[in-house]
């Protein structure tokens, strides 16, 4: 990424240049202290970012504590510096792994110097805010996140869901890619793979696939592809053995890259029988289910129509009781009735007597 001086220099620079080869051999050494740079960019360490996180990741390492190692503990405030040196030395520690040395000075140069400048002037006194740093480390490690507990539960059976249902295709294409020789394929090939193939993974689900294959190796160049058979297949897992040789012997033959259609075509029909059964299953129980519903619903119906039977009879008898009083109780005043009319006439004859007498 260094940049030769030549590139930024003018007729005026080019003259001070011829000048300054006339120098001392001192003062040549000591202009080459300072070289100058083309700033680092995201893409220029987005790889080495993405391998670091899928190595955190697999040691199932909180962004906390990799800050921690990062800014040289917890003493240091989101106000304070932290300079390219302390970085370089901080990243040549656990847990940061690179493959070469220049690989953390790029990523300690894109940490802690600007890039929006044509070129950058190195020297290890650059400096820059601890919560600076932090930020564009966290877009370094492509939004860091380690899932619960429940969220990685949910991700492992959304892939094994997948793999069930697709084995024989996935398989196909990856016999099919030049890159899987000897089990192994990158993580940008067996993305392009599910692509051809349209298969569907979310990328969370997608990254936790290559995060899992990619702790056998911890390189996302050598990615066991096998192996998610092995876990996100399981009730495949018992024919493992023998599908495995039959991938070898069509290996071995230049025509035998290309699986059968007919084999697929079968596999993929006892997938679809698999499927309706599980369906009819569902409608049967939910036929099941609604049978019980309308036989609950017209016992309770027959009992409510029992009830109002019982308390329209109990209805009738009362009525007629209390028709039958009424009819007591009238006959009885009527009786009474008769029984005074009977005593007014026996008065009344008697006054008619006395009346008569007197009268005598």
């Amino acid at each position: 990424l260094r940049i030769d001086a030549e590139n930024f220099e003018g007729d005026d620079d080019k003259q001070s240049r011829r000048v300054q080869e006339q120098d001392t051999p001192n003062q040549r050494q000591a202009q080459k202290e300072y070289r100058r740079y083309r700033p680092v960019k995201f893409e220029d360490v987005q790889q080495i970012g993405q391998d670091l996180s899928l190595r955190f990741k697999a040691q199932n390492l909180s962004l906390e504590d990799v800050f921690k190692q990062l800014i040289g503990g917890e003493d240091k405030s989101p106000l304070d510096k932290i300079t390219l040196g302390e970085t370089i030395q901080s990243l040549q520690k656990p847990p940061f792994v690179f493959k070469t040395k220049e690989d953390s000075i790029l990523v300690a140069r894109y940490l802690i110097e600007e890039n929006e400048d044509d070129y950058i002037i190195y020297d290890e006194e650059n400096s820059n805010l601890v919560s600076i740093v932090k930020s564009v480390f966290r877009k370094f490690l492509s939004n860091y996140h380690l899932p619960t507990e429940e969220e990685e539960e949910e991700i492992v059976n959304d892939i094994s869901r997948v793999i069930v249902h697709q084995r024989s295709v996935i398989e196909q294409a990856l016999l099919i890619n030049p890159d899987q020789r000897g089990g192994y394929i990158s993580s940008e090939n067996l993305k392009q793979a599910f692509k051809q193939i349209e298969v569907n993974l979310r990328p969370e689900l997608f990254d936790h696939l290559v995060l899992y294959l990619y702790s056998f190796t911890f390189d996302i160049k050598r990615l066991p592809y096998k192996k998610m058979f092995e876990k996100f297949n399981r009730e495949f897992h018992s024919e493992h053995e023998e599908h495995e040789s039959n991938i070898s012997r069509q290996q071995s033959d230049r025509g035998g890259v290309h699986q059968d259609q007919q084999q697929v075509n079968q596999q993929q029909k006892v997938e679809q029988k698999q499927d309706h059964q599980l369906k009819q299953e569902e409608a049967n129980k939910q036929q099941a289910l609604e049978k019980k519903q309308k036989e609950e619903q017209e016992l309770k119906s027959k009992q409510l129509e029992q009830q109002r039977l019982e308390q329209q009879k109990y209805n009738q008898i009362q009525k007629q009781e209390s028709l039958k009083k009424e009819k007591s109780h009238t006959s009885e005043n009527s009786k009474n009735e008769l029984k005074k009319q009977e005593s007014n006439h026996q008065d009344s004859q008697h006054k008619v007597q006395k009346l008569s007498l007197i009268h005598i």
